[in-house]
């Protein structure tokens, strides 16, 4: 037993303790347990320097790691490092390639602090990000998920037949091998022919929110077959990038060029108007068709920002990160999977095949096309078969489904490669500007004329690759509102919209925003025109990025429900071309797809929209 007196004289030290503590902390601006955190992470990484950086709610202490090695665009910039300011401005060095700017946000590390004060976000947060909000960084990696100890467990039955469902259980553990009870891991599932001819197929996947999953699937052919799991991104990855896109809105800049005369100066731009070392920001909004687009004013007082003449994606902003989180980052191949993998044998149904579909695609309700759960189809050799419905559609016939039609395929640089396939395969004759580097990035025109048919690949407003002030003020990349009110009120038209890639840095209500604005466009045009035919193509997965904390897939997985939602009164009246379903079957690897696969998305659009 320990006496009173004894219980007194530790109350009266530990409150005094606890009392000179909370004023020195309170004086350095740091909370308690920020302190014995720090004093933890010290202990392990003593040779380190320590950053304090944070991110709502504060709870940050990051090391001064080097940046993921894909997270940079351009070549070390080190001379920005010193005597900054006299490399700014009328000392630049008249190259994007070596030009310095007033804040160094590239070469070293920056809290989104240093960028300044944006406006505060009003879109709702989706349900996910509440979730993952307050999430501690990641500062051990064995206390996130591992896809090598992760389980893949077959549910119920073990014997099926054509036609049957299959539910798998994904049972997610840590680094330690232990349990995990929480979601939000990116899980994906999907099962294919263990020989034979090729045949592929993905499954739903819902998060039952204790560390497992169910991923159903439907045994879509007989033989031997193989169930697959992967896990590219985890719960405290995906919850780290939440955290970036509402701290720093958008984790790259883009460099614009000014120029009158002989004068130049390159400043950097964004689609916020908040942007690192610059007071004065010159507001190009309506340059841009009126989405948000700005640039900071060239510090030249000569150069004004009507001297706006072009830009281009600059670079990544240097993240700080805890070592945890480089590692996790630092892989490039984001096709991480689970160690486990289950063998079955499907036995003959019905027939060799689900029930034969009965109607052709042409025929689907295009409801149906939104409202199908995964798989909506399956690769059946080189071919994507559709669940719903029977698509006849083959090389032979596509352009008879084009016969007296204009097609317009608006969009990123996926996009483009429905151009050139429709071009190289079918010798659509060119009619713009000849294409004199691979990475084109105009609008381009082609014809058959035998079939009166046409093809405009139109190039994305900003945010892209790349874009530039025409004569009339407004940059040459026009948006897909201002192509849908452009279009006549007759005539067979068939309008492929694509947003996708360019939108995953930057936090997911930008991408809200751009969705929500083609409601009154998709609305009019649908009114005044009876024969055009809308199809939105949805985002697809690849498992190649090179800045994976800054460039991640599951931005795919927010923005298919983003489009069903938003899009909802249009369910009926256009198509939905769902691409993530026929990429997760695929294991596409790239974020461009290969030939044979984009021709089955071309197929699928074709199947829809055929004019017989």
């Amino acid at each position: 037993m320990i006496s009173g007196l004894r219980k007194l004289t530790i109350i009266l030290t530990a409150v005094a303790v606890i009392t000179i503590l909370s004023v020195y902390f309170t004086t350095n601006g740091a909370n308690f347990y920020h302190h014995l955190q720090l004093n933890s992470l010290l202990a392990k990484k003593a040779d380190q320097n320590v950053v304090h950086f944070k991110i709502k709610p504060q709870k940050l202490i990051v090391y001064n790691t080097s940046r993921p090695g894909g997270c940079r665009h351009q070549f070390k910039r080190a001379h920005c490092l010193k005597n900054l300011e006299n490399q700014t401005g009328l000392k630049q060095c008249g190259n994007p390639v070596c030009s310095c700017f007033p804040l160094e946000v590239f070469e070293k590390q920056t809290p989104a602090s240093f960028l300044g004060t944006f406006p505060p976000i009003t879109e709702p947060m989706l349900p996910v990000e509440k979730e993952l909000l307050y999430v501690e960084v990641l500062e051990d990696i064995n206390k996130t998920s591992s896809a090598t100890l992760s389980k893949l467990v077959l549910v119920d039955s073990t014997i099926f037949k054509v036609g049957d469902t299959i539910n798998v259980r994904v049972d997610v553990k840590d680094g330690t091998g232990q349990q995990r009870t929480v979601g939000a891991d990116f899980v994906q599932v999907w099962m294919k022919s263990a020989k034979g001819p090729r045949r592929a197929s993905s499954a739903e996947v819902v998060d039952l929110k204790n560390g497992s999953y169910v991923a159903t699937l439907r045994a879509l052919w007989e033989g031997d077959s193989i169930i697959m799991g992967a896990l590219p991104f985890t719960r405290e990855a995906s919850a780290f990038n939440f955290q970036l896109g509402r701290e720093y809105r958008s984790i790259n800049f883009y460099v614009g060029h000014f120029k009158r005369a002989k004068l130049k100066e390159f400043t950097l731009c964004s689609m916020f108007s908040v942007i690192p070392g610059y007071k004065l920001i010159c507001n190009l909004t309506d340059m841009n068709y009126g989405y948000g687009w700005y640039c900071g004013k060239p510090f030249n007082g000569n150069l004004t920002c009507n001297d706006f003449v072009f830009a281009k994606d600059y670079d990544y902003i240097y993240i700080p990160l805890t070592t945890a989180l480089y590692n996790t980052f630092e892989r490039h191949d984001r096709k991480i999977m689970i160690s486990s993998q289950i063998k079955l044998k499907i036995q003959p149904g019905r027939t060799s095949q689900p029930k034969p579909n009965k109607i052709d695609c042409t025929k689907l309700a295009r409801r149906e096309t939104w409202d199908m759960i995964h798989p909506t189809g399956y690769f059946n050799g080189t071919d994507w078969e559709h669940i719903k419905c029977h698509n006849p559609v083959n090389q032979r016939n596509f352009l008879n489904c084009f016969k007296n039609t204009t097609l317009i395929a608006f969009g990123d640089s996926t996009v483009r490669q429905y151009y050139v396939h429709i071009q190289n395969v079918f010798k659509c004759s060119q009619t713009t500007a000849e294409w004199t580097k691979r990475k084109w990035y105009g609008v381009s025109h082609c014809q058959i004329p035998r079939y009166n048919f046409s093809l405009t690949w139109a190039v994305q407003e900003f945010p892209f690759e790349e874009g530039m002030k025409t004569p009339d003020g407004k940059t040459n990349l026009k948006p897909v509102s201002v192509l849908l009110n452009e279009a006549p009120s007759s005539g067979r038209i068939v309008f492929v919209i694509h947003y996708y890639a360019h939108f995953m840095r930057i936090h997911y209500s930008f991408f809200i925003e751009r969705i929500r604005s083609l409601k009154t466009p998709i609305r009019n045009a649908l009114k005044r025109n009876k024969d055009i035919h809308i199809a939105i193509k949805s985002p697809h997965v690849f498992y190649l990025s090179r800045c994976s904390g800054q460039f991640s897939i599951y931005h795919g997985k927010l923005y298919m429900d983003i489009l069903k939602r938003e899009l909802a009164e249009f369910h009926d009246k256009i198509w939905f071309l769902n691409i993530w379903d026929m990429s997760t079957a695929f294991e596409n690897f790239d974020i461009h797809p290969p030939g044979d696969f984009v021709w089955q998305n071309l197929r699928l659009l074709a199947g829809y929209v055929c004019n017989k």
